[in-house]
């Protein structure tokens, strides 16, 4: 059973043609929004998964206003849905180590907190978690449907 996902945004809860559309709209091109698309479908894998904790592993983590946004964005979510359980973060990974790639950090946070492998979820759209769970997203679409069937098939028992 899953009880920790490791979350990035960028590639997940957004993608690229997000952004291309947001430039075309307000000729701002930022990775600093939320594909509404992807949170639904992010929202079914969290259910299916009984609700784990998140750990934020994304370099939205650097920032604190972007992760207040996250968290309200997912407030405003959850306030419209009927969910047993809110979306938010629960952790993140540390920031202090800027200089070590993610799946060191990610590897580094579950040893540090004691917690079992199969445990662990990460939704990433890149890099390579080697012996971690780990579900890539494609960084053009986000998370989609075809992803949710996928992660369904192998991580929901």
């Amino acid at each position: 059973m899953i009880k920790y996902l490791f979350l990035d945004i960028d590639g997940v809860l957004n993608g690229i043609d997000t952004m291309e559309l947001d430039c075309r709209l307000s000729k701002n091109y930022s990775f600093n929004d939320i594909d509404f698309k992807c949170l639904l479908y992010f929202n079914e894998i969290y259910k299916e998964l009984e609700y784990p904790k998140i750990v934020l592993i994304s370099s939205w983590r650097h920032n604190p206003k972007l992760i207040d946004k996250l968290n309200e964005t997912f407030k405003q979510f959850y306030n419209k849905r009927e969910d047993k359980e809110e979306i938010k973060i629960y952790d993140t990974l540390d920031i202090k180590h800027s200089d070590k790639k993610r799946p060191q950090l990610v590897k580094e946070y579950i040893t540090n907190n004691n917690l079992k492998l199969a445990e662990c979820l990460i939704l990433d759209d890149e890099y390579d978690y080697e012996e971690l769970q780990h579900y890539e997203t494609h960084r053009y679409s986000g998370l989609e449907n075809y992803d949710v069937i996928e992660i369904h098939k192998k991580y929901i028992k």
